[in-house]
């Protein structure tokens, strides 16, 4: 009877795994799942404090270890408001490649300590610089006030890349999420005022199309799976409040109508993130615009995975990814 038991436990135990990886559209990631399970819904009706410090709770844990040779604070002026920046390095060498990263948050909630422990990874992988810009937030500065603050920091880091000891001729822009949309709008801004050029930009699960919320994704992962379709149309309503706004290219690159001579792109989706297709319509419009681009889906994973190893493999793995494409971009 025992040995019995030994062989049925293991058994019970996969099925049961398996039973809450299981979903209508595949399966997740073991951790993914059981991290699901324990995750309590947010509460209609919260205040935007409220939301930001529940993202600081949530992000703090990550924010731990990560030691690297240099982590500063300075600030950027911009029309009579300075911008805080971090400067993160892990090398001791001057006329380095900078990553700008523009952090994710639905433009209303974190800021550059929610992704401190993700710039310090970046920083870990990637023979750069690694410049967070802590761009006013919805919905006190809504549209184009983040979208401003970020390409003033571009600018500010094209004209004084000595000074934070990288290479003006070596600049990419990276972010996830809404944080992935202000990188891709300050490629097409750059573009299209022949500003700082970019070498390239890295989109982690970016928002792309304001306007709709309609995508096969949208409608499969609009709740149970962290990133709600109600939470995007809170943020982006915060952000862009009228219709006709949301049309224009800067705050939704997808519907921008000449997508040539943009920086190449890594584009990084989550296969249960309400944002997934948006994402890879985006890279694959970048792609038929003749922009090199390389398309990653982390398939068993949900939105919030980048650089969260509390969330399986997907976070770390997508992080080396990002630290790979940016060697690739910079030193060949």
């Amino acid at each position: 009877m025992s040995y019995l038991l030994l062989l049925l436990i293991p058994l019970l135990l996969f099925g049961g795994l398996y039973l809450i990886r299981r979903t209508p559209y595949g399966l997740l990631d073991t951790k993914v799942a059981l991290a699901l399970k324990v995750m309590p819904q947010r509460k209609k009706g919260l205040s935007v404090e409220v939301q930001r410090e529940q993202m600081n709770k949530m992000m703090a844990p990550y924010n731990k270890g990560n030691l690297i040779s240099r982590v500063d604070n300075q600030h950027i002026p911009n029309e009579g408001f300075d911008i805080p920046i971090r400067i993160y390095s892990n090398y001791s060498e001057n006329n380095l490649p900078i990553l700008l990263f523009f952090h994710g948050g639905g433009w209303v909630v974190g800021n550059i300590n929610t992704h401190d422990g993700i710039c310090r990874q970046l920083a870990k992988v990637t023979k750069a610089v690694i410049v967070s810009v802590d761009y006013r937030l919805a919905p006190e500065h809504p549209y184009p006030t983040p979208l401003l603050d970020c390409y003033a920091a571009l600018e500010w880091v094209y004209n004084n890349a000595a000074t934070v000891g990288g290479n003006p001729k070596k600049i990419a822009v990276g972010g996830d999420s809404a944080g992935g949309n202000l990188a891709a709008a300050v490629c097409l801004k750059a573009k299209a005022e022949n500003g700082p050029k970019i070498a390239y930009q890295a989109l982690v699960y970016p928002v792309t199309d304001l306007s709709k919320l309609t995508t096969p994704s949208y409608q499969n992962f609009a709740t149970k799976f962290f990133l709600t379709k109600e939470m995007m149309a809170q943020y982006i309503n915060h952000y862009v409040a009228d219709e006709p706004t949301k049309l224009e290219a800067y705050a939704s690159p997808l519907l921008a109508k000449d997508l040539t001579n943009l920086p190449p792109a890594l584009v990084i989706t989550a296969g249960f993130d309400p944002l997934r297709d948006e994402g890879e319509t985006y890279g694959e419009r970048l792609k038929a615009a003749g922009v090199p681009v390389t398309i990653t889906r982390y398939k068993g994973t949900i939105h919030g995975f980048f650089g969260l190893g509390a969330l399986g493999t997907a976070g770390v793995d997508a992080v080396k990814e990002v630290g790979d494409k940016l060697t690739e971009a910079f030193y060949g």
